[in-house]
């Protein structure tokens, strides 16, 4: 049974959220400190109340999700309070779970299509990665993308061309500078999982193949990668809490 401290340590080394080295990273990390020792995590992509009680359910000691739901103060301070009353740890991880090389979003979905030579797409930032597909036409990368979700994939034909490269973004819409990247990089194809009208016309301007899939479940494909490191890692129960996708 790991302490806390443990966890915190490796997870923030992992995910660098230490917010004694980044003063914007106050809602990352440890939001609320519970039990000294922690014998079960559960997983989840949105600590919301829904989720928090599925934890209490569960009986987990620490909650680790991708993103904190945002809340009026009296809402959040009902939900931390609730956290507190069961000394349950919540630790946030946010943009860091896309980002991480290896282990992030983009490059688990990026392994998971098969992209080969990879690179970073947008390189001031480090988010996003494009590189050679293994998935040549577009049907094949829409039947791919939904078999990995399990969900209907939103997607829009702009080009009839082989998908010799693809371009992937997760976390957040992306701006049209992503797409204009995508496509002086050679690529015919972007995948991501959140968009908007705006996307969707960049897209069509590039003359881009848009892959919107399910945020929910494409982030929990990258909460799987992280169970297995913590069950490889340390003596505790982890479990992905199921929840409603948005």
């Amino acid at each position: 049974m790991p302490r806390l401290s443990t966890l915190k340590t490796f997870l923030d080394r992992l995910y660098d959220t230490n917010i004694r080295k980044k003063k914007a990273a106050k809602d990352k990390g440890i939001i609320i400190r519970g039990k000294g020792y922690v014998k079960k995590i559960a997983l989840c992509v949105n600590a919301t109340n829904e989720t928090i009680q599925s934890a209490i359910d569960s009986k987990a000691d620490m909650i680790i999700a991708h993103n904190s739901e945002k809340l009026d103060k009296n809402s959040k301070e009902k939900k931390l309070q609730t956290l507190k009353d069961n000394k349950i740890t919540l630790y946030v991880i946010d943009i860091s779970l896309d980002t991480l090389y290896v282990y992030g979003t983009d490059y688990v979905l990026a392994e998971a299509i098969g992209l080969k030579s990879t690179q970073p797409l947008e390189k001031k930032t480090g988010r996003g990665l494009f590189g050679t597909s293994r998935i040549s036409t577009y049907n094949m990368f829409l039947r791919r993308i939904n078999w990995l979700t399990h969900e209907a994939t939103e997607a829009y034909q702009n080009n009839k061309e082989t998908i010799k490269k693809a371009a992937i973004y997760m976390g957040e819409t992306p701006r049209e500078h992503i797409l204009k990247i995508a496509a002086d990089n050679n690529c015919s194809t972007l995948l991501c999982n959140t968009g908007n009208i705006a996307l969707k016309t960049s897209a069509k301007d590039h003359n881009i193949n848009l892959f919107i899939a399910n945020y929910t479940a494409t982030e929990r494909l990258t909460l799987q990668a992280l169970k297995k490191i913590i069950d490889d890692k340390f003596t505790t129960k982890t479990i992905l809490l199921n929840e409603t996708d948005y």
